[in-house]
């Protein structure tokens, strides 16, 4: 199956993304690597791990992230009120 997690790279990605890949599923990645890069990086190279840096308000990056996708996790989000405040 190939899943689209949006924000996997986040807290919440981070943990799922490993997860799905030891279940044999084919995992893209978009995140706009807000909060670094470590994670998202250090599954590269894994088999059916693809990483696509970007934003969810750009439509060309969605429609490239959703092409030949069964099922999306959508995970990305600014959370708190600070941080939203910061980055509306």
């Amino acid at each position: 199956m190939q899943i689209l997690v949006t924000g996997g790279c986040g807290y919440l990605g981070s943990v799922l993304t490993p997860l799905l890949l030891r279940a044999n599923h084919q995992v893209r990645v978009l995140d706009n690597l807000m909060y670094g890069t470590h994670f998202g990086w250090a599954l590269a190279g894994q088999p059916g791990y693809t990483l696509i840096r970007g934003d969810l308000q750009d439509k060309s990056i969605v429609a490239d992230a959703l092409r030949d996708v069964d099922t999306i996790v959508h995970l990305a989000a600014i959370v708190g009120d600070p941080a939203c405040s910061r980055r509306p």
